[in-house]
Order: C-alpha cells, then sequence, then structure tokens
C-alpha cells in the first residue's frame, strides 16, 4: 500500500511540475510571438510569469515602450484565466482568434506617466490629402489647441494615465454569444459594457477593419470621473468665458464642422454632447442589434441611431431621438469629389456672395473680412479676421452672446475662404483701382496682383451664405 500510496503522490507532483512547466513554456511562447509582432512599433517586455495549477497565469511588470510614445507603458499585472490547466496550455501554444468560453482577462495598474511632451518630436502628420472627418474628440474652442496634450493634462493636476482593465468572454450563452468588459481609469472616467449577438466570435484582429458588418447589441456605460468638469473648466480660461459658455461654444463649433459634410446633430444629441462637456457625469446606453451593412454606409448609421429601441440616458435622464440626419448630396460632394461634376459658373453668380478660395499669402489684405480656414488637424475655424502676422491668423468668433479670439497657425492652415464676390478685390487693392480710375491722368494705373486673378475654379459657389 504504501508504494501504491508513493506512486500516486509522485504522479500528481509530477504531473502538477509538468503543468506548471507547461503554462510557463506557453505564456512565454506567446508572450515571444507578441513581441515580434509589434517590433515595428515597440518593445515588450516582462520580469516574471508566475503559472497556476487552476488554469491562469500572471504576467508580471510588463514594460511597452511605443516608439511614438515619450514614456513607458508600465503594467504591474496581467492575469489570463481558463476553466481547465490543459485549455489554457493549449491556447497558449496553439492560439486562436477566439478565446476558448468563460476565459476572462485582467490587467491591473497599466500606467503612462505623463510629461509635457507625451509624443516624439520627430513624429510628423502623415500626408493624406484625402477629406477627413470631424473628430468629435477634437476641441474646436479651447485656445490655439485642437487636443490636448501632457502640459494641458498637468495643468489640469494629472500626472499620470492609469488605467484597469477586465474583459470576460463567456462564449456560447442563452442569448447568444456575449463578452463584458470593464475599465476603470481613475481620474479620467470608466467604461463598462456588455456585448450579446449571433456573430460576436469573430478574429480579434478583425475588430480594427472597417469592412466588418453588423453590430451586436450593446449595453455601455460611460463615467466621466470628474474629468469633464476639469476640462471644461481649463479650456474656459483663454476666452474668459464660464464652463457653459466654453461648452455652449465647443458645441457650435462641432455643428459647423459636421455641417459642412451634409451632417446635422439632433436638437437631443447637440445638447446631450453641450451638457456632457459641461458637466460629464454618466451616460448609459441600451444600443439594439445593427442590422447587416457597411459601417461606413452613413445613411445606414443615420437611421440606426434613430430606432424607437435604442435607449440613452444622461445621468439617469431618459433621452429621446438621439441621432442624427444626412445630407446625401453634400456627403457624396466632400467624400467622393470625383462623382459630383462641378456646375458651371453663371454670369449672375459672380455678383453673389459667397466663400470663395483665397491664396493665404493674401490673407493680411482681407482684415475685418469673414473668412474661413480649414486647418491641417480636420477642423475649420469660421469669423472675422480681427488681426495677422507672419505666425497667426486672430479670427473673432461669435459665441453664446459674445466674442472670443481663436488664434490659427498659419503652419497648420490647409485653405483659406473669404466670403465675397468672384470679381472682388481685397480692400487695400478696391480702393488703388477706384482711385486710378478718378485719376488717370496722374499716372499707369497700378498692376493687380495675379494671384487674385481668375479665381472662379477655385469659388465655392454652391455653398451657404451666412
Amino acid at each position: 500500500m504504501k508504494k501504491i500510496g508513493l506512486t500516486i503522490i509522485v504522479a500528481v507532483v509530477l504531473l502538477a511540475v509538468g503543468t506548471y512547466v507547461a503554462i510557463w513554456y506557453g505564456a512565454d511562447q506567446f508572450l515571444s510571438r507578441v513581441k515580434s509582432d509589434i517590433a515595428e512599433k515597440g518593445v515588450l517586455t516582462w520580469q516574471g510569469v508566475n503559472p497556476r495549477l487552476d488554469g491562469s497565469v500572471e504576467v508580471r511588470d510588463l514594460e511597452l515602450t511605443l516608439f511614438e510614445l515619450s514614456q513607458p507603458i508600465r503594467v504591474a499585472s496581467a492575469t489570463l484565466s481558463m476553466d481547465s490547466a490543459a485549455t489554457l496550455v493549449n491556447w497558449l501554444l496553439r492560439p486562436t482568434g477566439v478565446w476558448p468560453d468563460n476565459t476572462r482577462l485582467e490587467v491591473s495598474q497599466a500606467q503612462l506617466i505623463v510629461r509635457p511632451a507625451l509624443t516624439k518630436d520627430w513624429l510628423t502628420q502623415t500626408d493624406d490629402t484625402r477629406a477627413q472627418w470631424p473628430r468629435p474628440w477634437h476641441l474646436r474652442a479651447c485656445g490655439a489647441r485642437t487636443q490636448l496634450g501632457g502640459t494641458d493634462l498637468l495643468s489640469m493636476g494629472i500626472d499620470r494615465l492609469e488605467v484597469d482593465l477586465t474583459l470576460h468572454w463567456l462564449g456560447a450563452t442563452r442569448d447568444g454569444y456575449e463578452l463584458v468588459g470593464e475599465l476603470n481609469g481613475n481620474e479620467i472616467g470608466s467604461v463598462d459594457f456588455r456585448l450579446q449577438g449571433e456573430e460576436l466570435p469573430i478574429e480579434w484582429a478583425q475588430l480594427a477593419d472597417a469592412g466588418l458588418t453588423g453590430w451586436p447589441s450593446m449595453q455601455l456605460v460611460v463615467r466621466d470621473g470628474g474629468f469633464m468638469r476639469r476640462l471644461s473648466a481649463y479650456c474656459a480660461k483663454p476666452g474668459h468665458k464660464d464652463p457653459s459658455g466654453w461648452a455652449s461654444a465647443e458645441t457650435e463649433a462641432l455643428q459647423r464642422d459636421l455641417k459642412q459634410w451634409g451632417i446635422a446633430l439632433s436638437p437631443e444629441l447637440a445638447s446631450l454632447y453641450q451638457s456632457w462637456l459641461h458637466e460629464g457625469g454618466e451616460i448609459a446606453a441600451d444600443l439594439p442589434v445593427k442590422p447587416k451593412a457597411e459601417v461606413a454606409d452613413i445613411n445606414t448609421l443615420a437611421a440606426y441611431f434613430s430606432r424607437d429601441d435604442l435607449l440613452v440616458q444622461h445621468n439617469g435622464r431618459p433621452l429621446a431621438q438621439v441621432g442624427f440626419e444626412v445630407d446625401k448630396a453634400i456627403f457624396l460632394a466632400v467624400t467622393e469629389p470625383a462623382s459630383v461634376q462641378p456646375a458651371a459658373v453663371e454670369p449672375a453668380v459672380a455678383d453673389h456672395l459667397a466663400w470663395r478660395q483665397t491664396p493665404l499669402a493674401t490673407a493680411d489684405h482681407w482684415l475685418g473680412r469673414q473668412i474661413r480656414v480649414e486647418m491641417a488637424a480636420g477642423h475649420s475655424l469660421e469669423g472675422h479676421l480681427s488681426d495677422i502676422n507672419n505666425r497667426q491668423l486672430i479670427i473673432l468668433r461669435r459665441v453664446a452672446g459674445g466674442e472670443f479670439a481663436s488664434p490659427a497657425a498659419r503652419a497648420d492652415v490647409s485653405e483659406l475662404h473669404v466670403l465675397r464676390r468672384l470679381d472682388e478685390l481685397p480692400p487695400v487693392l478696391e480702393e488703388m483701382r477706384l482711385r486710378d480710375a478718378a485719376g488717370r491722368r496722374s499716372g499707369p494705373t497700378d498692376h493687380v496682383p495675379a494671384q487674385f486673378e481668375d479665381e472662379s475654379e477655385s469659388a465655392d459657389v454652391g455653398s451657404p451664405i451666412f
């Protein structure tokens, strides 16, 4: 009996040791593959792997150094758990795009130290001449900035970005496939979500593919953790406005950007955006299953967000008709300009005021006039040109019953449009022309610079007049 008992003990120990080694080896191989896959974007290191016989493995002290960031992302621990050690070992050695049912991933204390420069100085924007979607997360009325940087976060008292992540893949359930997730960003808020649907088991690598068809139903809760109040107070300072006035100006600027794409937010959605910017809080949404259609089909999206079974709440208050409408003609003209033939300019149109593209080098001739500048970042600024120098244009904009000066760096301006007639000269040259017409006997007529001649091809005749 003693021999049998000893044999059993030895077998159990050997099995435990073998399982431990197999999990450690599988985890090391998996991490090595990930490290190789991201080699072009950064470097991944880790200090230790802790296999557990309950079917989980913990990786400690990970450090991800992305070439685009000035600081590394450090993770205290990442734990992957499955139903059994055998399932875990099998997946680690032969990973597939879909996790086994009842798989959980927990990432603890992923941290990025905030520095004034979060990205490397040598990074440049890609030379993409295609029309860029208006980005709701871009700032339009927060001084001269369009995106928050490290200096801004430090000024708001945020010296580090720290998040905890939990993903629980339930797999096949009574209601279809299901994925539950929680992202807790402490000072920058949190996100909870639940996805359900018949098509959920997709390859994880396809999540960034814009051609995915259909959306599962989603329950989503977003909390700002007090961050939006900090942001509204911070961005209101440059224009000497209160946070409510800044949120209103930011919302109006977004609506103007979207209008150029033929997209009009519903009053409820615009109000929600403004309230979120001002006070933050909690947004809860219950999004039904989206029919199969290309995600890029803007008209399908507009129809989806007008559905009656789409439920949205802000701080517990139900909201109805949180959607948007699309002017197909304008949207196609922006996204597919080659498919829209420009209309011939009739003589009568030349006498009408319209937004007309004008050389940036002549901007100083249009002081006091209504202008619109298209920025390289993808947004636009519209107002009166109140001042200009070698570095920037100062655009005076009316918001919330007052005026707000928005600087636009010359280097960031991609196009200048002036609200004028087709044959109209800048005020300075117009005065020169009138003087010459009244006193031709005094000498030859001053020559009008070539950059103002024959601008009919660049006229935006079809734009609305404000």
